[in-house]
């Protein structure tokens, strides 16, 4: 990436996660995200994006794929061998609740599992954060 190209990426990296945190906890997952919401949602999934995939044709990464999370139990996606047995004895179903424990600290929610990422401790990005997943992992309607 030019020099450039890496000084325009900062600056809108930087503007953007200047955006006011308008996400509360008790907000809905169902309510529609603003645009500034997603974009500043999008930001917050960067670090995310590195192990996980969200788009159906990019399959697992590092970390499983998060295509239709939601409602699924933790451990689960077949295709995916790279689970801690940790988080496979968890008994754990992925909903917001969950999710959000896991966000905040992976480590305190499964200690033990693989996952090397410390945790987010804003609740109102947390809570934005899984609002844009919500919009971000839906199963592909055919």
């Amino acid at each position: 990436m030019n020099r450039a190209v890496m000084m325009i990426s900062s600056a809108l990296l930087a503007a953007a996660l200047q955006l006011p945190h308008t996400a509360h906890a008790e907000e809905s997952a169902d309510q529609p995200l603003t645009a500034r919401e997603q974009m500043r949602g999008r930001i917050l999934f960067i670090q995310c994006r590195a192990c996980h995939a969200v788009i159906g044709d990019e399959g697992d990464k590092i970390g499983p794929t998060l295509i239709g999370i939601f409602g699924r139990p933790a451990a689960s996606n077949p295709a995916f061998a790279g689970y801690s047995q940790q988080l496979e004895d968890a008994d754990l179903v992925w909903d917001d609740h969950t999710m959000d424990r896991w966000i905040e600290s992976p480590a305190a929610l499964v200690p033990g599992n693989l996952m090397a990422y410390a945790g987010m401790a804003s609740a109102a990005d947390r809570a934005l954060l899984l609002r844009y997943l919500h919009l971000v992992t839906q199963p592909a309607s055919d």
